[in-house]
C-alpha cells in the first residue's frame, strides 16, 4: 500500500479518526513515551492534531451539503404542492387574495401581497408606470433590505423584517409579488433566488393561461 492509498482512503472515510479516537491516543502515546525526557515534538505529534482538524473541516462540509439538499427538497415538494392545488383553483371566483394565501401556507410566510398595472402605459397614472418600469427592469427576483423607493407606497404599512420582490409579468399585466416575513434571515439579498423565480414564472403562466380577470 502507497502512501497516497492511505490518503484516498481517509478522504473517502472523513469519519475514520472520529469514529477510532482510541487509534490516535495510541499514536499519542506511543511517540511520548518514545521521546520520554526529550524536548523533541514529534512528527506525528504535531501531523495528528491537523489531521483531526482536516477531518473536522470535512464533516462541516459534508453536513452543511446534506442539509442544503434536505432543504431544497422541501423547497421543491412545496412548491409541487402549492402548484397542484392552484390547478385546482375555480378561475371564475380566483382573485390575487386567494393565490396569497396559498402561497402564505406552503411557504411559511407571514404576508404575501400580489400588486399589478396593465402593460398598456396609456392606461397608468404617472405612479403606476413609474411602477411598471422599475418591475420591468428586474431580471430576477430580489431580496431588498429596504423596499425600493418605487415600491414604497406599495410596502410601507405591511412590511416585515425581511422581503423577497418577485417580478411577474403576462400580456397584458405587469406586476410584482412580495414576499414578507417575521424572520430577518428569510429573505437575504445574497441568497439563491432561483425558487423564487420558479414561483414568479408558475403564477405568471397560471394567470395568462386562465385569462383572469384580476384586476
Amino acid at each position: 500500500m502507497e502512501k497516497i492509498d492511505v490518503i484516498d482512503y481517509l478522504i473517502s472515510h472523513p469519519d475514520f479518526f472520529t469514529d477510532n479516537q482510541d487509534l490516535l491516543h495510541s499514536f499519542q502515546n506511543f511517540e511520548q513515551t518514545k521521546i520520554h525526557g526529550s524536548n523533541v515534538l514529534s512528527l506525528s505529534s504535531r501531523q495528528i492534531p491537523q489531521l483531526q482538524q482536516k477531518v473536522r473541516a470535512l464533516e462541516g462540509q459534508i453536513n452543511e451539503f446534506v442539509n442544503n439538499g434536505e432543504r431544497n427538497q422541501k423547497i421543491w415538494e412545496s412548491i409541487l404542492n402549492f402548484t397542484l392545488n392552484l390547478l385546482r383553483i375555480d378561475k371564475k371566483s380566483t382573485d390575487f387574495g386567494q393565490i396569497s394565501s396559498l402561497l402564505c401556507e406552503h411557504f411559511n410566510l407571514d404576508k404575501c401581497k400580489i400588486f399589478t398595472v396593465p402593460r398598456d402605459t396609456k392606461k397608468n397614472s404617472a405612479e403606476e408606470n413609474i411602477f411598471a418600469n422599475f418591475i420591468s427592469s428586474m431580471s430576477k427576483p430580489e431580496c431588498f433590505p429596504e423596499p425600493p423607493i418605487e415600491l414604497k407606497h406599495l410596502t410601507s404599512s405591511w412590511l416585515l423584517n425581511s422581503s423577497a420582490y418577485v417580478p411577474i409579468s403576462t400580456l397584458e399585466l405587469i406586476g410584482v409579488l412580495i414576499f414578507s416575513s417575521s424572520d430577518p434571515l428569510k429573505f437575504e439579498p445574497d441568497m439563491d433566488v432561483q425558487f423564487l423565480k420558479r414561483i414568479g414564472e408558475l403564477i405568471s403562466t397560471t394567470v395568462e393561461n386562465n385569462s383572469w380577470d384580476l384586476n
